[in-house]
């Protein structure tokens, strides 16, 4: 003989709670989803902004060395590259840089990142400070940066 489970029909209140339970889920996980979505985005484009701002910082203490404007060439990669300086800075031939992105707005939000560069020759080393360690800030001594000659060693 086979036995039967006996099942008590729900009361009429509690008649589709599981149903609007599991929509509410997976509303939510939309949600967390789309979030992580902007996250990424926001995170894509600071590093490109970063890079934009890496690459104007190196073309423009290359172009320095070369003997050409260096906020010129430094504005013509970050152009390439979809983004705006914001600021160029040359000192002997460092250059330093922000650029800035923007990639539009987002839910109603404009968003704007901005990323600081700075390159120099590599024949180039910090200027020693008044304790003697490296400075690269250059509040102690004007420039931050004294020239070598190509070819001397650190």
């Amino acid at each position: 003989m086979c036995r039967r489970a006996v099942t008590r029909p729900l009361p009429l209140a509690e008649n589709g709670v599981t149903t609007v339970s599991a929509t509410m889920v997976v509303a939510a996980m939309i949600g967390a989803a789309l979030m992580l979505l902007q996250v990424g985005l926001v995170v894509a484009v600071k590093h490109r902004v970063q890079a934009a701002a890496d690459l104007s910082a190196l073309a423009g203490s290359s172009a320095v060395v070369h003997g050409r404007d260096a906020c010129t060439a430094a504005r013509a990669v970050a152009d390439r590259h979809g983004v705006r300086l914001s600021r160029c800075v040359v000192d002997l031939a460092v250059v330093t840089v922000r650029a800035v992105g923007e990639p539009g707005r987002t839910w109603g939000v404009a968003w704007r990142a901005r990323a600081d560069a700075r390159a120099a020759p590599s024949y180039y080393r910090p200027a020693q400070g008044p304790s003697g360690a490296g400075s690269v800030t250059g509040r102690e001594t004007g420039t931050g940066l004294s020239p070598l000659r190509p070819g001397t060693r650190r």
